[in-house]
């Protein structure tokens, strides 16, 4: 048996009892099989803006804030500590426009924090934020500006139990793309602290939905060359019909991806096993005709599959035809070797792209199921991004939008320009499309 082969057996527990073993090859979403470390964004995106804050101030990500306590500060005072503790309460100071505050945006208090620590560490890997200095720049420590900053940053740092995180390496597709594309968000952002302050959660949690979306719309397709694959949204509270895009070419198509989320990423991490070389390859290269490992796998694919049907117990695989004729029907025999042993973690690790989406990315409508919709506020925000604080053609906008993963119909960017109206940003020379500017929010 081939030395790959017998790595992934090994990986796999062959010698023993089969072990469903995921992210053998490499990690690809932050994503959880588990219940309990799934991330639910009960307290909004704020938990992951910590992690990120801390990393990149080269503090551990993890951390455990106690109440406030005045014997920690350097604060004298003769006023009842219980109303010093309400002062510099949370909810008071949480709205202060400060990087350092970043730092301390809590985590979950059960196992959820393990999700949000991962999920932290993904987006600064996606959109190489440790390389972005404006970025890091703007989370650095600052001198506290008046004494309640100054008693409040004693409290915080003394209040903190920090452990170790953990270390992890994703793999993405066509990374430079959306790293690139928020690099020139943050530099619009950055031209207005307070609006950076005020919304650098949202373009973050904006990033993360899009990214996973787009992956999980590509895992499976062996054709897909384009790094961004139309997916069409709508505008909040907009009626929708059978014909428009949004319902053909939206949720409903990354969803029926999503189901077989866990078996598709098994077999191109299995794939990637086999494969003799340092490299990732996505499904789309590796059924390439000038694939340069194409024999290679051929045969360490064989051997896996038979190896592993003979882990399986007798008659569970008595359907499938192992047809080994070419590489895409030894894939696909594969998969459905893999489709045979799904089960309630297979569903559970799809559940992380619903906590997503209904982050304000879905609506439901009746009997025509669920579209991707986005908030008003939202479609600002992204335009305030792109914009930043000159003006762009309403077309470049649009196009730009599509950039980063949201695609409009004719309907829907007829509500989009009537919102641009409505606040104020669109500046119209003539009504040709051509002549139409849409000014900077920032």
């Amino acid at each position: 048996m081939n030395n790959l082969v017998s790595e992934l057996g090994r990986a796999l527990n062959f010698d023993k009892t089969l072990k469903y073993k995921h992210d053998i090859s490499t990690w690809l979403l932050p994503f959880y099989t588990r219940n309990p470390e799934r991330v639910k964004f009960t307290e909004g995106f704020g938990a992951i803006v910590g992690v990120i804050a801390r990393q990149l101030n080269g503090e551990s990500v993890e951390m455990i804030q106690k109440p406030f306590a005045l014997t920690s500060t350097s604060l004298e005072t003769t006023v009842d500590t219980e109303k010093v503790a309400e002062l510099f309460d949370r909810s008071n100071y949480q709205q202060m426009q400060s990087a350092k505050l970043l730092q301390y945006q809590p985590l979950s208090t059960d196992q959820q924090s393990k999700g949000e620590i991962r999920l932290g560490l993904f987006l600064i890997q996606l959109l190489k934020l440790q390389d972005n200095q404006d970025f890091v720049n703007a989370f650095k420590a600052e001198q506290p500006f008046n004494l309640y900053e100054k008693i409040l940053y004693e409290s915080l740092a003394n209040s903190d139990e920090h452990t170790q995180g953990t270390d992890m390496v994703f793999t993405f597709y066509d990374h430079e793309w959306f790293s690139k594309c928020f690099s020139r968000d943050i530099q619009h952002f950055l031209t207005n602290k307070d609006y950076f302050y005020q919304h650098i959660d949202e373009l973050l949690e904006f990033y993360y939905f899009t990214y996973v979306i787009q992956l999980i719309s590509r895992i499976s397709d062996a054709t897909e060359q384009e790094t961004i694959i139309p997916l069409y949204f709508t505008l909040e509270n907009e009626s929708v019909s059978q014909s428009r895009l949004s319902i053909q070419q939206g949720y409903q198509l990354v969803y029926q991806h999503g189901q077989d989320l866990l078996v598709d990423m098994d077999v191109i991490n299995y794939l990637n096993a086999l494969i003799p070389a340092d490299c990732f390859y996505w499904k789309s290269q590796i059924l390439d005709e000038t694939f340069k490992y194409r024999m290679e796998l051929m045969d360490n694919l064989k051997q896996f599959i038979e190896a592993y049907r003979e882990q399986v117990p007798e008659g569970k695989l008595d359907d499938i035809e192992f047809n080994y004729t070419s590489l895409p029907s030894a894939i696909n025999t594969l998969r459905m070797i893999l489709e045979k042993q799904k089960g309630a973690p297979d569903s559970r690790y799809a559940k992380s792209l619903d906590e997503i989406a209904q982050q304000g990315y879905i609506r439901q409508h009746g009997r025509l199921g669920r579209v991707f919709s986005l908030s008003n506020q939202t479609v600002l925000m992204l335009t305030a991004a792109i914009v930043g604080n000159h003006k762009m053609l309403l077309k470049d906008v649009f196009n730009e939008l599509q950039q980063r993963g949201v695609y409009f119909d004719r309907l829907s960017r007829e509500r989009v320009i009537r919102l641009f109206e409505r606040v104020n940003v669109l500046e119209k020379l003539s009504d040709s499309g051509d002549a139409q500017y849409v000014k900077g929010i920032l």
